[in-house]
């Protein structure tokens, strides 16, 4: 403690190898706390996208006992269900984040990650390219990840 004391209170101050160590190891902290940060905010996204897709089958549960999955849709043989529901019967609307609804019309992109998957296979997208789809069958919910632009296109 005392030789601690002695060079703290040393009237010359650093020296030049001192002063060289000191930024190195502030550079190298500075390094591993940005690596550090990049880590975790990649996490954070991919959690938001987790609660998003969470969301939508929360609100595709409670809209389940309903005729259709959309608000205010009367279901059965209506044009306004037609619109949304394909040849086989199956209802398929989307998830609309920004306003917490299901919606028959694709909205703007919102997934946060870069990486999804889209169907069964693990894909790279850019970042607000994909939404949640919600198709229905029966009593069955299907939910994923759909581009809003088919991949490999601008």
């Amino acid at each position: 403690m005392l030789a601690a004391m002695k060079i703290i209170g040393d009237k010359r101050g650093l020296s030049r190898v001192e002063l060289l160590c000191i930024v190195g190891i502030a550079l190298v902290a500075l390094v591993f706390a940005v690596g550090v940060a990049g880590t975790a905010l990649g996490l954070f996204r991919t959690g938001d996208d987790a609660g998003t897709m969470h969301s939508a089958e929360e609100l595709a549960q409670a809209s389940l006992a309903g005729p259709c999955l959309l608000p205010g849709c009367p279901g059965g043989d209506s044009s306004e269900h037609a619109a949304h529901t394909d040849e086989q019967g199956t209802v398929i609307v989307y998830y609309d984040k920004g306003a917490n609804v299901l919606v028959g019309t694709m909205p703007r992109g919102y997934n946060e990650s870069t990486s999804l998957v889209i169907g069964k296979t693990a894909c790279t997208v850019p970042k607000g390219s994909c939404v949640v789809e919600v198709r229905r069958s029966g009593m069955e919910l299907e939910l994923g990840w759909v581009p809003v632009v088919p991949l490999g296109q601008s």
